[in-house]
This record gives structure tokens, sequence and C-alpha cells, in this order.
């Protein structure tokens, strides 16, 4: 009879984790997967302050929101699960912007972000046109 209650008195074999069939359920725990963004948005307020007359330093503080796929396939290829997710929160960050000419510059840049579970940052270098 069938209560709807999950049953943690099976083996392996009824829930397929080894399909590529070598007994060995630690290369589960390997398994390849792909995390996709989707995209990622924020509003921030940024403050520069020049260093010397090419080199500028900014900070810039704001909130996020992201959204995101993710997947995890076992070796013999059966896929555990899809995750579709979005989060939002608070995200800081600095960079660094050096004048190349008087319409060219470079740029990079480093933000961090504090999402609902999980925090992660990104690293970013730009070339810019000035008009």
């Amino acid at each position: 009879m069938d209560d709807g209650e999950f049953d943690y008195n099976v083996d392996e074999d009824e829930f397929n984790l080894d399909d590529n069939d070598d007994t060995d359920l630690n290369d589960v725990i390997a398994g390849s997967g792909d995390l996709g963004l989707n995209y990622l948005v924020g509003l921030y307020g940024r403050a520069t302050v020049p260093l010397t007359e090419r080199l500028d330093i900014s900070a810039r503080a704001g909130y996020a929101f992201i959204d995101v796929d993710a997947m995890v396939v076992t070796p013999g290829g059966t896929t555990l699960g899809v995750i579709e997710d979005s989060a939002d929160g608070p995200a800081i960050g600095a960079g660094l912007s050096y004048d190349l000419s008087d319409k060219w510059d470079l740029r990079g840049d480093y933000s961090y972000y504090n999402f609902e579970d999980t925090d992660t940052g990104a690293a970013s270098i730009a070339v810019g046109y000035k008009s």
C-alpha cells in the first residue's frame, strides 16, 4: 500500500542512480552539470574619485536580481534534476578606469552579490568609447 510517504528502505537500483552500472556511487556525486545564467540586472549608485589625470577609482552599491537554470546529469546520462531559480539582494562593487586616450578607456570592475541563499562575485574588464 502506498501511503505517499518516501520509502527510505530501497536500494540504489530502484533509484537507478548507478546508471552506468559500475557499482560505484561516488561518480554520481561527481556527476556533470550545467549552470546557466539567464540574466542579472541591478540598480546601482556609483561614486568615482580621480587618482591621477588618467586613472580613476570607483565604488558602487545597489540591488540586483538574478535568474538561473541548473541541471545535474549522472555519468550514465540520467538527468537527476533541473532547477530554475531566481534571487535578489544587495550588491557592492569597486573598479578602476584608465584613460587610454581622450576617447577610449579601459575599465576593470569587481562586484559582490549577496543573494538570498548564496553569495557570489563577478569580475569584468571592458573597453569603452567616449563620444
